[in-house]
């Protein structure tokens, strides 16, 4: 990886909010992401060789896991987008956190990425899906996993994404606000709907087990950047509200 120098993005933002959003657009069209020292606080960008992105479709390899399919049928969750994204980034920095790119303790999210993330979501560059269960006490859905990313043209670049698991109740019944499995669910949920708007793919940064299951496939940056280069060479409006956003199916 080639991390350029530390930067400030929330100063950069307040300072010039479409000066920051148009370097963010740059930076990703170049195969860049940014992560935060979680020691120090500074934000470098990144950008991983070999790279490793998700195909949208089960002729180019995506996958649904048997246990992720059995999670879909059974319709635990609520599935939603752009409902509530800095939520999801919140619950991405806590200790909890998934990423396509480290499953470590530490989170590379602080307050910084999330004030900035928040200003391209703002600017329809930024995305989130989130799952529900309903709390019986109140009532009321409570977020239980989610996932969010950036969209670029026709590339999406999932960044996080996190569950909330509950231990099962004393008769062994699950937990009404369990979130077990809730962010798979979210990125098929994500992957479904990238193909329907016509993306060419999304970006996973690199490869880890979780999505290896789905199909996730190992480029060179080579490869990667020309194939972003593709998805990208036209400045279309943000394609992720081409069509409704639609409940995940159990097929790929």
């Amino acid at each position: 990886m080639h991390a350029p120098a530390p930067i400030r993005l929330a100063d950069i933002a307040r300072a010039d909010t479409a000066f920051f959003v148009r370097q963010m657009r740059d930076l990703y069209a170049a195969g860049f992401f940014p992560m935060a020292d979680p020691h120090t606080d500074e934000i470098n960008f990144y950008a991983a060789d070999p790279r490793g992105f998700l195909p949208l479709t089960t002729a180019d390899g995506f996958r649904i896991p048997a246990t992720v399919q059995r999670d879909i049928r059974s319709r635990r969750f609520t599935i939603t987008a752009d409902t509530a994204f800095e939520p999801v980034m919140r619950q991405c920095a806590g200790p909890r956190r998934e990423s396509p790119s480290n499953q470590s303790d530490s989170t590379w999210i602080n307050q910084d990425l999330i004030a900035a993330y928040a200003i391209l979501h703002n600017h329809n560059m930024a995305h989130s899906v989130e799952a529900w269960r309903n709390d019986p006490e109140s009532n009321t859905p409570v977020l239980v996993g989610g996932i969010y990313g950036v969209s670029l043209n026709h590339a999406f670049f999932a960044e996080s994404m996190f569950h909330t698991p509950q231990p099962r109740l004393k008769d062994d019944s699950r937990h009404p606000l369990d979130g077990s499995g809730a962010s798979s669910v979210c990125l098929v949920a994500l992957i479904q709907h990238l193909a329907r708007c016509g993306y060419h793919f999304c970006d996973t940064q690199v490869i880890t087990p979780h999505v290896a299951r789905f199909g996730a496939q190992s480029i060179t940056r080579d490869k990667f950047d020309s194939m972003l280069a593709r998805a990208v060479r036209r400045d279309t409006p943000d394609p992720f509200n081409r069509v409704p956003f639609a409940p995940p199916t159990e097929n790929a």
